[in-house]
């Protein structure tokens, strides 16, 4: 049988047609479709290389539980932490696998060298800890109470916790850094739109403004002021101290005493990671629950505590941070809220003149065993700085910075460090 020109045609659009739908089934869980969605956990972890996906969702779930506090020398296939996104975020979904969808994270951007462009982050977390824009519609919600993020809607009246909050009608603690859309404000409290994942409706809940900040206007030293103020409060907790957690950026709780326990590293069978030199290791603390590690590394505490207050600081690491910022110029005089850096850390400078203090999340080391937030004097960090005045002149003779151990030791100098200007945030564009 001989075809026609047009049977021919006919027959190759059908085969290709069925080509097409074959892989759509095939690949629809990698298929990229953005569509926006609503963070509805008050903190979910997001991984950085790659989905940690298995034959079920609840197996996913028991490993991104099992996500150390921190860790040392971890290997390539073992993804990490690398971002924390809290309760009514707005995130992008750009991928799905399994249970898990990566997420396009608006207002924090990374580089990985120093060569290559500023991107914005992207993570893998639980498709459960996330609603579509598309899903809450359907179901009647009105999206336009989901507080804007940062860099948008400053129209929209919202608060932002300072602190941890307990709902009871919720049975849920949501994060500092946290935002509500607001619906009336009384004296002593705001009474904001909360979601209720379980009845799919907003309630309306009080909030002590002891415990939460409305975005009202302010000038740029107001906001610096707000900043600096925040840090020392989170620096010194009464209850105890918030944790280092390593690509965290959430505070759920805070901790009284040191629990921190140094494991090998395992893989996800439970085998041991064996590694050059000290090997890899992890760190966790006694008594976990399974729950989320809530906690601060040293970039997500300046991130966190900047977007609380209102500065467009959108660093997610120090490689972003010195390729984005200004570095003290000849100029300049060091000020509060400036950023001492070198590389794998950063500070803060919370305290000028003759006793110049530093507010840092530092990780789990010899000299800081629990990992934590907090505040110190420069004088017990580094050697001979007890003034700004000091740290300026060995910035500017190009000295090293020489670190002092829990001992008052001295340990290996810093060649390559820098102080950065927190202010050249605003002449920084995010994109």
């Amino acid at each position: 049988m001989v075809l026609t020109e047009n049977q021919s045609g006919y027959i190759m659009i059908r085969a290709f047609i069925g080509i097409v739908l074959f892989a759509m089934c095939c690949f629809a869980p990698l298929i990229a479709i953005p569509c926006r969605a609503m963070v509805s956990v008050p903190v979910t972890d997001a991984i950085g290389s790659g989905p940690l996906v298995v034959a079920n969702s609840s197996e996913s779930k028991k490993r991104y539980q099992s996500l150390p506090y921190s860790w040392k020398q971890t290997p390539d296939y073992l993804n990490a932490r690398s971002h924390q996104l809290l309760f009514n975020q707005v995130v992008t979904i750009v991928r799905e696998k399994g249970g898990e969808v990566c997420v396009e994270i608006p207002d924090v951007y990374y580089k990985t060298s120093l060569k290559s462009q500023a991107m914005p982050l992207k993570g893998w977390v639980m498709k459960s800890d996330i609603i579509e824009f598309s899903t809450l519609r359907s179901r009647n919600v009105d999206v336009s109470k989901i507080p804007h993020n940062y860099t948008g809607g400053a129209k929209q009246k919202t608060i932002v916790l300072t602190m941890p909050c307990r709902v009871s009608c919720h049975v849920r603690t949501y994060s500092a850094g946290t935002r509500f859309s607001v619906k009336d404000e009384q004296k002593d409290y705001f009474v904001a739109y909360v979601f209720n994942t379980e009845s799919n409706v907003y309630d309306t809940i009080k909030f002590s403004k002891k415990v939460c900040m409305l975005n009202s206007p302010r000038t740029r030293q107001q906001k610096v002021d707000v900043f600096i103020d925040l840090l020392k409060s989170w620096s010194h907790r009464k209850e105890g101290f918030i944790p280092y957690v390593l690509g965290g950026g959430s505070w759920l709780r805070t901790y009284v005493k040191d629990s921190i326990v140094k494991h090998p590293l395992r893989d996800y069978d439970g085998q041991l990671v064996k590694g050059k030199g000290n090997g890899y290791y992890s760190y966790d603390r006694e008594g976990g629950d399974g729950s989320i590690k809530s906690g601060f590394d040293c970039s997500s505490l300046i991130y966190t505590a900047a977007h609380v207050s209102g500065i467009p600081y959108y660093c997610k690491n120090t490689t972003t941070l010195v390729n984005q910022l200004r570095k003290l110029g000849d100029g300049d005089r060091l000020e509060v809220g400036d950023l001492i850096c070198f590389p794998g850390h950063v500070m803060i400078v919370s305290g000028v003149g003759k006793r110049l203090q530093i507010i840092q999340s530092e990780g789990y080391s010899e000299r800081m065993k629990e990992g934590k937030v907090y505040e110190s004097d420069a004088q017990k960090l580094f050697y001979n700085i007890c003034a700004d005045s000091d740290l300026v002149s060995s910035y500017r003779k190009k000295e090293s910075l020489i670190c002092l151990n829990a001992d008052g030791k001295t340990e290996t100098p810093i060649v390559n460090w820098s102080i950065y200007k927190l202010k050249s945030c605003w002449d920084i564009k995010s994109s």
